[in-house]
């Protein structure tokens, strides 16, 4: 009941305050351009957000291969690939102003119509639970096949219908793309309240806003037929609205289920969102309130500040990430690596040939950028693979020469890349006003921009909630990649190519910083993990020792004839207790360093009802039988988190602890609730008994264990909390509570 009030309060929130900003910012605000490059700046703005769903929905497909994620996947890639061929197209004619016609205004209702099937038809997937049983086996060239088919229908369509139908015709279609949009939006939106999101962790309430404000868009793009140059910019922010829900719908889930905090899963997604979006908003504001840019247009010195910063801070970059993680140097860390150097290595160059005179009449060559981009989305894409599918444990990593080797391989590569760019020019000079760079450098690096989501979000799945280095480095990359896009299509030394210089100088100042957040951050580790070992060398130096003396004590005391069997019964009963404390010290021990490890590990999900039972059996085993009685009546047989088999220590260490108190009664009992806890929804596991309040806090052996269940259920996300309440001066009642998340 709750989680459906809080659906309902999001989407009767923020349906009408997006519709209301979208209105104050296009007419109050004046926050419209109809320049080329505004409407370029719209369109790479939406390739980036519309990659983010995209990357969580591939991933989830990468964990369950089933058909509603292929669909919804469908009808990302086809609205990625349409914002990409409308930037492509905005790019061919930057010197003209936008004009729209019918047609246009027809072909953005194909666009919502084809789009609202789409997302009809995999909610109504996932409402029939495909992703529970249907397992597909397709080969991946029909899925890619499928996943590009409605870009081909909308191509098709596009090309070959729409140019030759007359206006009669084109009203009529439109009214018709209208009702077939806004009923699968609609009916979407209601199934979408009944679907089953464990495969894909979803928002409910951001989705159907997401829709609605899709089908609202197609409503009032329905209203501008009539004048079609007019109006659509409210259509377009609308959508544009859309999919920043859309993200968060998508984004939020994920980043909670994989172990970050609420706000932090928000922070994460918003700061995600609007790296992509201030540079393209400031471009929108300046051309379409006619501001001029402070700095002179062609301010060398400017330029090499920034650039000889820049290229530095790439530098160390590389450098940090080749040394910092020496310990646990994963394979997915030498593309970015090399990423870097690359980055590094080329702008040094530019700065170098731009400051050499005559050059900068020039102004700046795109190959480098060119070719430097297509480099960086190959080493993406195979540090994405090399996350998913790591080389084997034997394969030798590559070393720091053979890093530097391949770095000046590539190097060379943009040397010869330019080097050829000179001749083409010099045999035919009309190649010099070509867009082909342009529109190379604009592809790729929004092409890069999916790849950049899918790799944020995979790192963040193997973080498991903790902001690691490899996430810094991953999210720094977009001050790099942004200004590409940007001067794709603003000529050097104009007002949008300037945005781009300043957005590199902002993470040029963000980087130091950071570097020094990272080194301290390393400091730190070394401090802790120094603590840690120098706490484990006592434990298994002193407190084995006493735990020999006192074994070889009982011993001496047991082979002497001058005691009664009474006592000899004692001595042996304590030399067991000293066995068993040793053991649970050395297990301890173990899970604490094991539990350091946790971070790189993934987690699966893990039935506690399940969990319990194994504890038990195992407890039972190193107990005689009678000496205590558990009790444990689950109300649900399942109850899902997110957590692995270390989770029974946590349950053996808390019932050791219990037996050592020496229980008043004869049973402990054990119960598992749902409950829910600054807004999260959590699992409780209550351990109940009572014990004699003199004995309570003296036991020896299971302080550690204690501690080791503490570490444990922390690093699964989870709450570990004890509480004393005393039932008369001989007897206290003890509980633990362990909260973990509910697992989807």
């Amino acid at each position: 009941m709750l989680r459906q009030r809080n659906t309902m309060l999001k989407i009767l929130v923020l349906v009408p305050l997006a519709s209301l900003f979208v209105w104050f910012a296009l007419g109050p605000a004046g926050l419209v351009s109809y320049s080329p490059a505004t409407r370029l700046s719209v369109h790479s703005v939406f390739a980036f957000w519309i990659s983010i769903p995209a990357a969580l929905v591939l991933l989830s497909y990468q964990k369950l291969k089933s058909r509603p994620h292929i669909i919804l996947m469908a009808g990302l890639v086809y609205s990625i690939v349409l914002h990409i061929g409308s930037a492509g197209k905005n790019l061919l004619n930057l010197s003209q102003n936008i004009e729209r016609v019918l047609t246009d205004t027809v072909a953005d209702l194909l666009e919502l119509a084809l789009f609202g099937s789409i997302i009809a038809a995999a909610t109504l997937c996932y409402y029939k639970q495909s992703t529970s049983d249907d397992i597909i086996s397709h080969s991946r060239i029909v899925i890619i096949s499928f996943l590009f088919l409605p870009s081909a229908i909308y191509g098709a369509i596009w090309f070959f219908v729409l140019p030759f139908l007359s206006q009669t015709a084109l009203l009529a279609s439109s009214i018709l793309l209208t009702a077939i949009a806004t009923f699968g939006l609609f009916g979407g939106s209601i199934l979408t309240v009944k679907i089953n999101t464990k495969n894909l962790p979803l928002d409910k309430g951001y989705f159907i806003t997401s829709l609605l404000l899709f089908a609202i868009s197609t409503i009032a793009l329905l209203f501008t037929l009539s004048t079609p140059s007019t109006g659509w910019e409210y259509s377009e922010n609308l959508q544009m609205a859309g999919f920043l829900v859309l993200c968060l719908a998508l984004s939020v889930p994920f980043l909670r289920k994989t172990g970050f905090t609420r706000r932090g899963s928000y922070a994460f997604s918003i700061i995600l969102l609007m790296v992509a979006y201030f540079p393209f908003l400031i471009t929108i504001t300046i051309d379409s309130m006619s501001l001029d840019m402070i700095i002179e247009p062609s301010n060398l010195l400017a330029y090499s500040i920034i650039h000889f910063g820049a290229g530095s801070l790439a530098g160390m970059m590389a450098i940090l990430l080749y040394f910092y993680p020496k310990k646990l140097k994963s394979w997915n860390h030498y593309p970015l690596i090399l990423i870097f150097g690359l980055w590094a290595s080329f702008t040094l160059i530019l700065l170098f040939t731009l400051t050499i005179p005559g050059i900068p009449l020039l102004g700046e060559p795109l190959t480098p950028y060119t070719v430097g981009s297509i480099l960086t989305l190959a080493l993406l894409l195979v540090a994405i693979y090399w996350t998913t599918n790591p080389p084997s444990e034997e394969r030798t990593p590559p070393t720091l020469v053979q890093l530097i080797f391949v770095l000046i391989m590539m190097v060379s590569l943009i040397i010869i890349g330019e080097v050829i760019n000179q001749i083409a020019l010099r045999v035919n000079p009309g190649l010099i006003d070509s867009n082909i760079g342009s529109i190379i450098i604009l592809c790729t690096n929004l092409i890069i921009m999916f790849a950049y989501a899918h790799l944020v979000f995979l790192s963040a799945l193997r973080s498991r909630g903790v902001i690691t280095i490899e996430i810094y480095v991953v999210v720094f990359l977009a001050m790099w990649t942004l200004p590409n896009i940007l001067r794709s299509y603003y000529s050097v030394w104009e007002s949008g190519w300037w945005v781009s210089e300043i957005y590199l100088f902002i993470g040029l100042l963000a980087g130091a910083p950071l570097l020094a957040i990272l080194y301290i951050r390393a400091l730190h580790d070394i401090e802790e993990s120094h603590n840690k070992a120098s706490i484990y060398a006592d434990l298994l130096m002193h407190d084995m020792t006493n735990f020999n003396q006192m074994l070889l004590t009982s011993f001496e005391l047991l082979s002497s004839e001058n005691i009664t069997d009474e006592q000899r019964a004692t001595i042996a009963n304590n030399g067991c207790n000293v066995i068993s404390w040793a053991g649970q010290m050395i297990s301890n021990v173990r899970l604490l360093s094991e539990t350091d490890r946790l971070d790189q590990s993934q987690l699966i999900p893990t039935n506690l009802v399940t969990m319990i039972v194994t504890t038990l059996d195992l407890f039972s085993e190193r107990i005689s039988s009678g000496e205590l009685i558990v009790e444990f009546k689950p109300i649900k047989s399942e109850a899902i988190t997110l957590a692995n088999q270390l989770i029974v220590n946590i349950f053996l260490n808390i019932l050791y602890s219990l037996f050592e108190c020496k229980i008043h009664g004869e049973s402990i009992s054990i119960s598992i609730e749902p409950v829910e806890h600054d807004n999260t929804e959590y699992w409780q596991t209550n351990f109940v008994a009572q014990c004699f309040s003199k004995v309570s806090g003296k036991t020896y052996g299971s302080k550690l264990g204690l501690l080791t269940a503490q570490t444990i259920a922390k690093s699964f996300n989870g709450h570990f909390e004890e509480i004393e309440q005393r039932i008369d001066d001989a007897k206290i009642e003890k509980t633990f509570f362990v909260r973990f998340p509910v697992g989807r």
